[in-house]
């Protein structure tokens, strides 16, 4: 199961989905897609560490309204496959306040 944990400080995703065999997991590949086409549009939201099925995102107290709407953004799409496959994306937000819609 991926493990997608986002909170006020941290947005951290790992695990394996296990919905097919690694590389012909598409449940794996949409949230891969969804993440790094978020990764490579920020232009500053922290600091971003990325190891073998795990990436850590240390966010700033200040984000841009621009990065803030792409991080948004991000999770509505996680949430959106999490909704569809709840046996394979395990999506836990803990916001003191909401961002936006989320």
């Amino acid at each position: 199961m991926i493990k997608i944990l986002c909170n006020e400080k941290i947005f951290s995703i790992s695990g394996h989905a296990n919905f097919a065999k690694k590389g012909c997991d598409i449940i794996c590949s949409a949230i891969s897609a969804i993440v790094f086409g978020a990764l490579n549009a920020f232009e500053n939201i922290g600091n971003i560490e990325i190891k073998k099925n795990n990436i850590l995102i240390q966010l700033m107290k200040k984000i841009s309204l621009e990065d803030k709407i792409r991080f948004e953004m991000m999770i509505a799409q996680i949430k959106n496959v999490a909704d569809n496959y709840p046996k394979n994306v395990d999506l836990k937000i803990k916001l003191k306040k909401k961002l936006n819609n989320i």
